[in-house]
């Protein structure tokens, strides 16, 4: 296995693909080898492939378990004599999968970027700069950010400000209703529902939506 993904001589998406038959079909360690397996596959396809895609495909392949079992076990049917080929279309096809669900979700947080952006400028003058500015930057943790929460420490960083004078601001978005304060100590801050409508992410699934849901 070793030697494949270090091969010069093989294509490194089909090395790479292969090296991750031989591993699960090894199956080293009494648990955990779906797991370490798709962690060294991502890392071998790092390289031919952009890092996201490679991480993503731990997902498509969750979702396609049916298609992903199967393509090991036609390899390891006696009568097929360890013929891979299918294996590495089926892996293929999923990667092209992963990329398109890849493009589609970047294309989607991209639109909602800019829209986040316009909501944001055309607040009216009652908003002060810094209270846009927070606003953005809380707009874009929601979207991006697993938690979707700020605390003042990070906010004053981000905003290159004061402690107090952080928190102040925070405290006025939160007095017209356009933050929650989820924690005291640390104070730690969430846009409100009134703020995500406010800015266009009412309707937006978001990874603190994914979390909070599992929660």
């Amino acid at each position: 296995m070793l030697e494949l993904v270090s091969s010069e001589s093989i294509p490194e998406m089909y090395s790479a693909l292969l090296a991750h038959f031989l591993f699960e079909y090894v199956h080293p360690f009494y648990d955990g080898n779906g797991r370490t397996g798709r962690y060294l596959l991502a890392l071998n396809l790092s390289t031919p492939l952009s890092q996201p895609t490679a991480l993503s495909l731990s997902r498509v392949i969750a979702e396609n378990k049916n298609a992903y079992y199967k393509a090991f076990d036609l390899v390891e049917r006696p009568l097929n004599c360890s013929e891979a080929t299918h294996f590495v279309i089926t892996m293929l096809d999923l990667i092209g999968q992963a990329q398109d669900d890849l493009i589609a979700n970047l294309e989607e947080k991209k639109g909602a970027l800019e829209e986040l952006c316009a909501r944001v400028n055309s607040l009216d003058d009652s908003f002060s700069e810094r209270e846009r500015d927070l606003l953005f930057y809380i707009g874009q943790l929601t979207l991006f950010d697993a938690f979707g929460e700020t605390d003042i420490k990070r906010t004053s960083a981000y905003l290159q400000a004061s402690v107090p004078t952080t928190r102040k601001a925070l405290e006025q978005l939160r007095a017209r209703e356009y933050l929650l304060r989820t924690s005291m100590r640390p104070a730690v801050y969430r846009l409100s529902q009134q703020g995500r409508a406010a800015l266009g992410l009412g309707d937006v699934r978001t990874p603190a939506d994914e979390v909070l849901s599992e929660v």
